[in-house]
Protein backbone atom coordinates (compact mmCIF):
# COMPACT_ATOMS: atom_id res chain seq x y z
CA UNK A 1 0.00 0.00 0.00
CA UNK A 2 1.34 3.37 -1.02
CA UNK A 3 2.24 6.23 1.54
CA UNK A 4 -0.67 8.39 -0.09
CA UNK A 5 -3.06 6.42 2.23
CA UNK A 6 -1.85 7.84 5.81
CA UNK A 7 -1.12 11.38 4.53
CA UNK A 8 -4.77 11.75 3.23
CA UNK A 9 -5.76 10.61 6.91
CA UNK A 10 -3.60 13.15 8.19
CA UNK A 11 -5.21 16.05 6.85
CA UNK A 12 -8.45 15.00 6.85
CA UNK A 13 -7.97 14.39 10.59
CA UNK A 14 -6.55 17.91 11.13
CA UNK A 15 -9.27 19.78 8.99
CA UNK A 16 -12.03 17.44 11.04
CA UNK A 17 -10.57 19.08 14.01
CA UNK A 18 -10.42 22.41 13.07
CA UNK A 19 -13.79 22.72 12.25
CA UNK A 20 -15.05 21.19 15.66
CA UNK A 21 -13.13 23.68 17.42
CA UNK A 22 -14.85 26.42 14.82
CA UNK A 23 -18.04 25.04 16.22
CA UNK A 24 -17.18 25.09 19.77
CA UNK A 25 -16.15 29.01 19.88
CA UNK A 26 -18.90 29.76 17.34
CA UNK A 27 -21.29 27.83 19.37
CA UNK A 28 -22.39 31.20 21.52
CA UNK A 29 -23.16 33.36 18.52
CA UNK A 30 -25.29 30.85 17.06
CA UNK A 31 -25.00 32.66 13.95
CA UNK A 32 -24.83 32.33 10.08
CA UNK A 33 -21.34 30.95 10.03
CA UNK A 34 -22.11 28.21 12.20
CA UNK A 35 -24.44 26.90 10.02
CA UNK A 36 -22.19 27.55 7.15
CA UNK A 37 -19.65 25.77 8.93
CA UNK A 38 -21.94 22.47 9.67
CA UNK A 39 -22.39 22.18 6.06
CA UNK A 40 -19.08 22.24 5.71
CA UNK A 41 -18.23 19.67 7.78
CA UNK A 42 -20.87 17.41 6.22
CA UNK A 43 -19.33 18.01 2.91
CA UNK A 44 -15.65 17.34 4.48
CA UNK A 45 -17.14 13.82 6.03
CA UNK A 46 -18.83 12.87 2.45
CA UNK A 47 -15.91 13.63 0.73
CA UNK A 48 -13.77 12.10 3.10
CA UNK A 49 -15.94 8.67 2.07
CA UNK A 50 -15.13 9.41 -1.85
CA UNK A 51 -11.53 9.10 -0.83
CA UNK A 52 -11.85 6.15 1.42
CA UNK A 53 -14.05 4.47 -1.75
CA UNK A 54 -11.41 5.42 -4.27
CA UNK A 55 -8.37 4.41 -1.75
CA UNK A 56 -10.70 0.37 -1.50
CA UNK A 57 -10.66 0.45 -5.55
CA UNK A 58 -6.96 1.32 -5.64
CA UNK A 59 -6.22 -1.79 -3.74
CA UNK A 60 -8.54 -4.11 -5.53
CA UNK A 61 -6.88 -2.85 -9.17
CA UNK A 62 -3.60 -2.96 -7.41
CA UNK A 63 -4.26 -6.90 -6.21
CA UNK A 64 -5.78 -7.78 -10.07
CA UNK A 65 -2.66 -6.47 -10.96
CA UNK A 66 -0.57 -8.50 -9.20
CA UNK A 67 -2.96 -11.52 -9.71
CA UNK A 68 -2.10 -10.78 -13.52
CA UNK A 69 1.99 -10.54 -13.17
CA UNK A 70 1.51 -13.88 -11.00
CA UNK A 71 -0.16 -15.57 -14.48
CA UNK A 72 2.02 -14.08 -16.44
CA UNK A 73 5.14 -14.74 -15.24
CA UNK A 74 4.15 -18.65 -15.23
CA UNK A 75 3.97 -20.33 -18.28
CA UNK A 76 1.56 -22.81 -17.97
CA UNK A 77 -0.94 -20.24 -16.54
CA UNK A 78 0.27 -17.68 -19.62
CA UNK A 79 -0.90 -20.02 -21.85
CA UNK A 80 -3.98 -20.53 -20.19
CA UNK A 81 -4.99 -16.70 -20.19
CA UNK A 82 -3.94 -16.65 -23.56
CA UNK A 83 -6.15 -19.50 -24.39
CA UNK A 84 -9.02 -17.96 -22.24
CA UNK A 85 -8.88 -14.51 -24.01
CA UNK A 86 -8.71 -15.99 -27.60
CA UNK A 87 -11.93 -18.11 -26.86
CA UNK A 88 -13.57 -15.12 -25.83
CA UNK A 89 -12.93 -13.45 -29.35
CA UNK A 90 -13.43 -16.18 -31.12
CA UNK A 91 -16.89 -17.27 -29.49
CA UNK A 92 -18.06 -13.90 -30.18
CA UNK A 93 -17.39 -14.14 -33.75
CA UNK A 94 -18.14 -18.21 -34.87
CA UNK A 95 -20.49 -20.41 -34.11
CA UNK A 96 -19.30 -23.67 -32.01
CA UNK A 97 -19.73 -25.95 -34.63
CA UNK A 98 -16.86 -23.75 -36.61
CA UNK A 99 -13.92 -23.98 -33.99
CA UNK A 100 -12.38 -26.79 -32.24
CA UNK A 101 -10.38 -26.48 -28.93
CA UNK A 102 -7.58 -28.78 -28.05
CA UNK A 103 -7.71 -31.01 -31.17
CA UNK A 104 -5.64 -33.76 -31.66
CA UNK A 105 -3.45 -33.62 -34.68
CA UNK A 106 -2.53 -37.51 -36.37
CA UNK A 107 1.76 -35.80 -35.55
CA UNK A 108 0.14 -36.13 -31.79
CA UNK A 109 0.25 -32.32 -31.41
CA UNK A 110 -2.51 -30.76 -29.64
CA UNK A 111 -2.96 -27.12 -30.90
CA UNK A 112 -4.93 -24.88 -28.40
CA UNK A 113 -7.82 -23.71 -31.40
CA UNK A 114 -8.81 -25.04 -34.77
CA UNK A 115 -11.26 -23.08 -37.24
CA UNK A 116 -12.69 -25.25 -39.81
CA UNK A 117 -12.18 -23.49 -43.11
CA UNK A 118 -13.94 -24.72 -46.68
CA UNK A 119 -10.60 -26.63 -47.81
CA UNK A 120 -8.74 -27.10 -44.19
CA UNK A 121 -8.67 -25.97 -40.58
CA UNK A 122 -6.41 -23.56 -39.89
CA UNK A 123 -4.80 -23.60 -36.56
CA UNK A 124 -4.42 -20.80 -33.60
CA UNK A 125 -1.79 -21.09 -31.01
CA UNK A 126 -2.30 -18.53 -28.40
CA UNK A 127 1.25 -19.08 -26.22
CA UNK A 128 3.69 -16.53 -26.63
CA UNK A 129 7.55 -15.73 -24.92
CA UNK A 130 6.80 -13.17 -22.78
CA UNK A 131 10.24 -13.16 -21.11
CA UNK A 132 12.35 -12.06 -24.02
CA UNK A 133 9.92 -8.76 -24.36
CA UNK A 134 9.90 -8.22 -20.51
CA UNK A 135 13.79 -8.08 -20.79
CA UNK A 136 13.78 -5.59 -23.95
CA UNK A 137 11.17 -3.31 -21.95
CA UNK A 138 12.89 -3.33 -19.01
CA UNK A 139 16.29 -2.48 -20.89
CA UNK A 140 15.69 -1.65 -24.76
CA UNK A 141 19.57 -2.57 -25.49
CA UNK A 142 20.78 -4.40 -29.31
CA UNK A 143 21.50 -7.36 -27.15
CA UNK A 144 17.73 -7.90 -25.59
CA UNK A 145 16.39 -6.70 -28.95
CA UNK A 146 17.99 -9.47 -30.44
CA UNK A 147 17.21 -11.95 -27.79
CA UNK A 148 13.30 -10.89 -28.30
CA UNK A 149 13.81 -11.24 -32.28
CA UNK A 150 15.32 -14.63 -31.63
CA UNK A 151 13.05 -15.86 -29.01
CA UNK A 152 10.06 -14.97 -31.55
CA UNK A 153 11.58 -16.76 -34.32
CA UNK A 154 11.91 -19.81 -32.50
CA UNK A 155 7.91 -20.10 -31.66
CA UNK A 156 7.35 -19.31 -35.50
CA UNK A 157 9.22 -22.63 -36.97
CA UNK A 158 7.79 -23.92 -34.24
CA UNK A 159 4.30 -23.45 -34.99
CA UNK A 160 4.85 -23.98 -38.83
CA UNK A 161 6.44 -27.23 -37.88
CA UNK A 162 4.18 -28.39 -35.42
CA UNK A 163 0.74 -27.63 -37.12
CA UNK A 164 1.20 -26.64 -40.75
CA UNK A 165 0.79 -30.34 -42.42
CA UNK A 166 0.01 -30.92 -45.65
CA UNK A 167 -3.20 -32.35 -46.39
CA UNK A 168 -4.42 -32.15 -42.68
CA UNK A 169 -4.18 -28.23 -41.55
CA UNK A 170 -4.64 -24.84 -43.71
CA UNK A 171 -1.48 -23.54 -45.54
CA UNK A 172 -1.58 -20.87 -42.47
CA UNK A 173 -1.55 -20.45 -39.21
CA UNK A 174 -2.01 -17.58 -36.19
CA UNK A 175 0.14 -16.86 -33.85
CA UNK A 176 -1.79 -15.00 -31.40
CA UNK A 177 -0.15 -12.47 -28.95
CA UNK A 178 -2.71 -11.36 -26.15
CA UNK A 179 -0.97 -7.87 -25.73
CA UNK A 180 -1.18 -4.82 -27.58
CA UNK A 181 2.04 -3.65 -26.60
CA UNK A 182 3.78 -6.75 -28.17
CA UNK A 183 2.37 -6.86 -31.25
CA UNK A 184 2.64 -3.53 -31.52
CA UNK A 185 6.94 -4.02 -30.47
CA UNK A 186 7.15 -6.78 -32.70
CA UNK A 187 5.66 -4.88 -36.00
CA UNK A 188 7.08 -1.20 -34.99
CA UNK A 189 11.13 -2.28 -34.29
CA UNK A 190 11.13 -6.31 -35.99
CA UNK A 191 9.66 -6.01 -39.09
CA UNK A 192 12.26 -8.60 -40.07
CA UNK A 193 10.73 -11.29 -38.12
CA UNK A 194 7.28 -10.55 -38.87
CA UNK A 195 8.42 -10.62 -42.41
CA UNK A 196 9.50 -13.87 -41.67
CA UNK A 197 6.45 -15.21 -40.01
CA UNK A 198 4.79 -14.23 -43.73
CA UNK A 199 7.47 -16.95 -45.33
CA UNK A 200 6.49 -19.72 -42.66
CA UNK A 201 2.80 -19.19 -43.21
CA UNK A 202 2.50 -17.83 -39.30
CA UNK A 203 0.97 -14.85 -39.17
CA UNK A 204 1.06 -13.04 -35.30
CA UNK A 205 -2.45 -11.05 -34.40
CA UNK A 206 -3.13 -9.44 -31.62
CA UNK A 207 -6.64 -9.29 -29.90
CA UNK A 208 -7.43 -6.26 -32.08
CA UNK A 209 -6.60 -7.96 -35.79
CA UNK A 210 -7.31 -11.32 -34.44
CA UNK A 211 -11.20 -10.21 -34.16
CA UNK A 212 -10.82 -8.64 -37.30
CA UNK A 213 -9.80 -11.78 -38.88
CA UNK A 214 -11.78 -14.01 -37.61
CA UNK A 215 -14.92 -11.93 -38.54
CA UNK A 216 -13.35 -12.04 -42.22
CA UNK A 217 -13.41 -16.10 -41.93
CA UNK A 218 -16.66 -15.87 -40.90
CA UNK A 219 -17.81 -14.36 -43.85
CA UNK A 220 -15.90 -16.66 -45.25
CA UNK A 221 -17.97 -19.44 -43.51
CA UNK A 222 -20.83 -17.85 -44.41
CA UNK A 223 -20.69 -17.65 -47.97
CA UNK A 224 -19.57 -21.52 -48.39
CA UNK A 225 -22.01 -22.28 -46.40
CA UNK A 226 -24.67 -19.96 -48.65
CA UNK A 227 -23.20 -22.09 -51.57
CA UNK A 228 -23.51 -25.33 -49.75
CA UNK A 229 -27.28 -24.26 -49.58
CA UNK A 230 -27.58 -23.28 -52.94
CA UNK A 231 -26.16 -26.22 -54.58
CA UNK A 232 -28.49 -28.37 -52.25
CA UNK A 233 -31.24 -26.41 -53.17
CA UNK A 234 -30.09 -26.75 -57.16
CA UNK A 235 -29.89 -30.76 -56.78
CA UNK A 236 -33.72 -30.66 -54.72
CA UNK A 237 -35.04 -28.49 -57.66
CA UNK A 238 -33.66 -31.12 -60.07
CA UNK A 239 -35.01 -34.10 -58.36
CA UNK A 240 -38.41 -32.38 -58.40
CA UNK A 241 -38.21 -31.31 -61.81
CA UNK A 242 -37.81 -35.30 -62.54
CA UNK A 243 -40.76 -36.03 -60.22
CA UNK A 244 -43.33 -33.47 -62.15
CA UNK A 245 -41.82 -34.43 -65.64
CA UNK A 246 -43.33 -38.16 -64.12
CA UNK A 247 -46.16 -36.54 -63.23
CA UNK A 248 -47.05 -35.29 -66.40
CA UNK A 249 -46.15 -38.41 -68.42
CA UNK A 250 -48.25 -40.38 -66.06
CA UNK A 251 -51.25 -37.73 -66.71
CA UNK A 252 -50.73 -37.88 -70.76
CA UNK A 253 -51.26 -41.74 -69.95
CA UNK A 254 -53.83 -41.54 -67.47
CA UNK A 255 -55.96 -39.35 -69.84
CA UNK A 256 -55.35 -42.07 -72.76
CA UNK A 257 -56.46 -44.49 -70.66
CA UNK A 258 -59.41 -42.23 -69.74
CA UNK A 259 -60.27 -41.11 -73.08
CA UNK A 260 -60.11 -44.86 -74.44
CA UNK A 261 -62.23 -46.17 -71.50
CA UNK A 262 -64.59 -43.64 -72.87
CA UNK A 263 -64.51 -45.07 -76.05
CA UNK A 264 -64.85 -48.38 -74.76
CA UNK A 265 -67.90 -46.60 -72.62
CA UNK A 266 -69.50 -45.58 -75.99
CA UNK A 267 -69.12 -48.64 -77.46
CA UNK A 268 -70.89 -50.40 -74.89
CA UNK A 269 -73.57 -48.26 -74.54
CA UNK A 270 -74.02 -48.45 -78.69
CA UNK A 271 -74.11 -52.23 -78.15
CA UNK A 272 -76.66 -51.87 -75.36
CA UNK A 273 -78.60 -49.72 -76.72
CA UNK A 274 -78.91 -51.87 -80.50
CA UNK A 275 -79.51 -55.21 -77.87
CA UNK A 276 -82.55 -53.48 -76.01
CA UNK A 277 -83.91 -52.57 -79.94
CA UNK A 278 -83.36 -56.45 -81.11
CA UNK A 279 -85.25 -57.11 -77.73
CA UNK A 280 -88.20 -55.03 -78.14
CA UNK A 281 -88.57 -56.47 -81.77
CA UNK A 282 -88.46 -60.02 -80.38
CA UNK A 283 -90.93 -59.14 -77.67
CA UNK A 284 -93.02 -57.89 -80.66
CA UNK A 285 -92.51 -61.27 -82.61
CA UNK A 286 -93.63 -63.32 -79.45
CA UNK A 287 -96.65 -61.21 -79.06
CA UNK A 288 -97.70 -61.95 -82.96
CA UNK A 289 -97.07 -65.57 -82.56
CA UNK A 290 -99.87 -65.89 -79.69
CA UNK A 291 -102.45 -64.64 -82.30
CA UNK A 292 -105.21 -67.20 -83.96
CA UNK A 293 -104.50 -67.91 -87.50
CA UNK A 294 -107.86 -66.77 -89.35
CA UNK A 295 -109.45 -70.41 -90.76
CA UNK A 296 -110.21 -69.87 -95.00
CA UNK A 297 -113.76 -71.75 -95.61
CA UNK A 298 -114.34 -72.65 -98.94
CA UNK A 299 -117.37 -73.47 -100.72
CA UNK A 300 -118.32 -76.54 -101.96
CA UNK A 301 -119.48 -76.62 -105.84
CA UNK A 302 -122.43 -77.22 -106.79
Amino acid sequence: MSVEGPIIWLIAALSATICVLLILLLRPRRDPLAARTHRTLGALHERLARIDAAQTRIETLSADVLGLQDILSNKQARGAFGEIQLRDIVGRALPPDAVSWQATLRNGRRPDCLIHLPDAPMVVDAKFPLESFEALAADPSEANARAFRSAIRTHLRAIHERYLIPGETAEAALMFLPSEAIFAELHAHHGVVVREGFDLGVFTVSPTTCMAVVNTLRAVLRDHRMRDAARDLRRHLGLLQQDVALVVEWTAKLVAHMDQARRDLDGIATASERLAGRAARLETMEIEADRPVPRVIRRASV
